[in-house]
Parts: structure tokens; C-alpha cells; sequence
């Protein structure tokens, strides 16, 4: 068999460049010659050779071509050909110049600033309306598939140049007819996204993936984790026991976001929207702005943020891709964009963001963001919450990585109650600190007790004269 590297022919596919790689699967940017002489990309998904070998792998990589080529929505990442050649196997899909969701966040950051809210509900409206294309997706003879999606997450978004919306991975789906079954015991997905239901081994449905876009959009608004660097322990008694503050108790949120995000975050997944149309529509309640964002405007605003990653990218792959130099009509300019769908950080936000942050990227910050960051776990942070590197904008694994295996149970122990943070401000809340106690000087106690024995003396006296 011989090693597929860049120069290699797959199929119909000349791969030309690296997109990515990880531990399972490495991502290639492959060339397809048309019937007409014009030439397709696609991004080509390609099994390391080490795990030919293992059967369950390769089901599984199957299992996600074959999912998610029924899938079809503008929301979602589409499948083009799933094929075996040599006995290498390769997954081709519509190739995006985009940036994920978990990156868009991490530089908005660098900037000192978050999305505002109506961008937040704009991007997780858009994703609401993909997953419930996915969840009601029928196969060729009209069978339902009951598609989970299991592993809805910032890294798992993609945002791309020209302002599209796109989910991606369906490599630990859940669907009718796969041919991987998950192991008694073993709980798929990432621990931080995990609707409560997942954390107990339940059986998951539809609503599971809810949840996990209720996080993803509290994370968005609020630009730092729903759980912040609390052990896993921890995450998965607040996620059973319930007690979530909204994304408003650290970031401008209008009332109705914190509303429709909440209904989300329900621990009874009976509470929560029954389907992700429904979730769908319940954001765009929450916020007609959002609903009136055009694709158009979030594009100027991945540029303003992340024109340099584009840029970047560019000039690393044999292809005439968009770079801040070539826009010559986006509408609105991305400044522009910038200003108007992204805010300022207070000086007093506690963040920690979202896809969280290497040593290298605080020293590049500053000071600012040193004093800003939280203190450091006592543990080696989990593998799915390492900070990305580069800008792949797929990820290469297909999901393997992100098994759990056995959540632990919540301890007995009631949970603290988390300090007050929020303050009530015209129909809103913002983060605040909270002032501590100090004890009354012994001086001004005096000075107002016998204030306040001659102010009585005088007004008994008053009182006398007059009747």
C-alpha cells in the first residue's frame, strides 16, 4: 500500500496541499479534473495508515460519510463521495475557506472585545436550523434516520469568508443503521457539551444536541466557558443538580436572550425546545435583530477578526482564494462591521475564553490579559479543551478522540452557591464586583450618636415650648 502524502492521486482527487492532520486522519485540499476540463476542490479526509487495521475505526469514519451525505442544508458541511481506493479510505467534502467558531472567538478576544448578543443568536440560529435538518433527515427510502449529532461544539462551527454558517463532523452521530455501535459503558462526545442525559448513559436524542447549542450560544455571548476550569467533577454535578447562571451575569444580555437560552440549559430535557426548529425559532423571538443579520455583514466581521487567518491560509494553498487585499465591494467595510456586531470587554470581566489559551498566546496579549485570566487547574487540562493550532478549518479527526468514558458520578456534597456577580440594570445585567463590608470607624460612630442625642434634645425642646 503505498503512503498517501501531498502529490498523490486518491480516486478522482490529486491532493495539492495539507489541510490538517491529527492522531486519526489527516485533511488534504484535493484537485478534481471535470468532464469539461474545469477544475473542483474539495477537502479530502484520509485515514492514517496505522488504523487501517482497526475495524471499529474504520465503521465509524464510514459512518460519518454515509450520515452526513443525507444530509442535505445550507447549514451544513455537505459530503460529496465516500470511497475506498488500495485500501485507503477517503471522505470528500465541499472545501470552505472559514475559520471555526471556537478561532473567530479566541481573536475577537485579542481584540479586547465579544460578539454582541445579536450576532451570538444570529450564528446559533443558523446552526439550530442545521441541526434540525439533520435530526429529520430520512434516507433513500424514506426512513427516518433519528440523527444526533453528539459533538455540537465552538470547534465543530464553521464560520466562513463569505458570512455562511456551517456544522460540521458527524463522526460520533448518533443514527439508524450505523455500523459502529457504541460500547456498553462509553459516553460519546465532549464533556463540557454533554446534555445531562448523556452524563447519566441515558439513551439521547434530539434534544441532547439542544442543550449542547444552548452551551456553545452561552459561550458565545459571554466569551468565556459555561463551567470556566472547573474539574470534571464539578462540571458534571452542575450540569446534574442545575443552577447555571445566565450568559447576562457576565456580559450585556437583553433579558429575552438570557430567556431562550436558559430554556436551552433545562436538566429535565422535557423543559427544553422539543426540537431545534423550534429552538430555531425561539432565538429569532428573542431577537429580531439577530434574524435581520445578513450573511453579507457576518462576512465583513470574520474578516475584520480573523482576516489575517484567511490571509494566512491563502498563501499557503495553490488555489485563488479571497484575501484582505482582493475585497474591493464587501458591504459594510469590515471596520465598520467590527464597530457595529462586536463590543468591548469590561475591565472588570472575569473571561476565560472560549478554546482557552497557550502560554504563548497570554505573553502575546499582555499584561491586561494575565491579570485577567483565572488561576490554573490543578489538573492537565482534558485533550478537547487544548487551544487549537493554526487554523484548520476542519477538524481531522472524526470524532474518536472525544470519547468519555464513565462521566463520574456528582458527589453527595450540595454544590456552593457561586458569588454574586450580577447586578439588575434597566432590564439587563452586567457583571460587577461586589463591594466588601468594612467595619464603622469608632469616631464617626460617636460623632453621630451624640449627633443624633442633640438633635432629639432640641426637637423635645421645640415641642415643649410650642404646646
Amino acid at each position: 500500500m503505498a503512503a498517501i502524502d501531498i502529490g498523490s492521486t486518491l480516486g478522482p482527487y490529486r491532493l495539492v496541499a495539507e489541510l490538517g492532520e491529527g492522531g486519526m486522519a489527516r485533511l488534504f485540499l484535493g484537485l478534481r479534473t471535470m468532464a469539461d476540463g474545469s477544475t473542483r476542490e474539495a477537502a479530502v479526509k484520509v485515514i492514517r495508515p496505522e488504523h487501517l487495521r482497526d475495524e471499529a475505526f474504520i465503521e465509524m469514519f464510514l459512518d460519518e460519510g454515509r450520515i452526513a451525505s443525507y444530509v442535505n442544508h445550507p447549514q451544513v458541511v455537505r459530503i460529496t463521495e465516500v470511497g475506498e481506493v488500495g485500501g485507503t479510505y477517503f471522505m470528500a467534502m465541499e472545501f470552505l475557506h472559514a475559520v471555526t467558531l471556537a478561532t473567530f472567538l479566541k481573536e475577537l478576544y485579542r481584540l479586547d472585545r465579544r460578539p454582541s448578543p445579536e450576532v451570538a443568536v444570529a450564528i446559533c440560529t443558523r446552526v439550530a436550523e442545521g441541526l434540525h435538518a439533520a435530526h429529520e433527515t430520512r434516507d433513500e427510502n424514506g426512513r427516518q434516520l433519528d440523527i444526533v449529532h453528539r459533538d455540537v461544539s465552538p470547534s465543530n462551527i464553521l464560520l466562513g469568508c463569505s458570512g455562511s454558517v456551517k456544522l460540521i463532523d458527524f463522526g460520533i452521530a448518533k443514527a439508524q443503521g450505523r455500523l459502529h455501535k457504541t460500547s456498553f459503558g462509553r459516553t460519546k462526545g465532549k464533556l463540557r457539551y454533554m446534555a445531562p442525559e448523556q452524563m447519566r448513559r441515558q439513551g439521547v436524542d434530539k434534544r441532547a444536541d439542544i442543550w449542547a447549542l444552548g452551551v456553545v450560544l452561552w459561550e458565545t455571548l459571554a466569551t468565556r466557558r459555561l463551567y470556566g476550569r472547573s474539574g470534571d467533577l464539578d462540571v458534571v454535578r452542575t450540569a446534574l443538580e442545575g443552577g447555571l447562571q445566565p450568559p447576562g451575569a457576565y456580559a450585556d444580555v437583553p433579558f429575552a436572550i438570557d430567556r431562550a437560552v436558559m430554556r436551552c440549559l433545562q436538566v429535565d430535557r422535557d423543559q427544553r425546545p422539543p426540537t431545534a426548529g423550534e429552538a430555531a425559532a425561539i432565538l429569532r423571538e428573542s431577537s429580531p435583530e439577530a434574524a435581520a443579520i445578513r450573511d453579507q455583514e457576518l462576512s465583513a466581521l470574520v474578516w475584520a477578526v480573523c482576516g489575517h487567518v484567511l490571509d494566512n491560509r491563502a498563501r499557503s494553498l495553490p488555489l485563488e482564494l479571497p484575501t484582505r487585499k482582493t475585497l474591493t465591494s464587501l458591504e459594510p467595510k469590515p471596520e465598520v462591521a467590527l464597530q457595529r456586531l462586536s463590543e468591548f470587554l469590561d475591565e472588570a470581566d472575569d473571561v476565560t475564553v472560549v478554546g482557552e489559551f497557550s502560554e504563548d498566546d497570554l505573553a502575546s496579549i499582555g499584561a491586561k490579559s494575565m491579570s485577567m485570566a483565572p488561576p490554573q487547574p490543578d489538573r492537565a487540562l482534558p485533550q478537547d479543551e487544548l487551544p487549537e493550532t493554526g487554523d484548520p478549518a476542519y477538524d481531522p479527526l472524526p470524532g474518536a478522540s472525544t470519547t468519555v468514558d464513565e462521566p463520574p458520578p456528582p458527589p453527595a456534597a450540595a454544590p456552593q452557591p457561586p458569588p454574586a456577580r450580577a447586578q439588575v440594570d434597566t432590564g439587563r445585567q452586567r457583571s460587577t464586583s461586589v463591594p466588601q463590608n468594612k467595619p464603622m470607624p469608632v469616631w464617626l460612630f460617636l460623632l453621630l450618636a451624640v449627633g443624633g442625642a442633640m438633635l432629639s434634645g432640641i426637637v423635645s425642646y421645640a415641642l415643649v415650648r410650642y404646646l
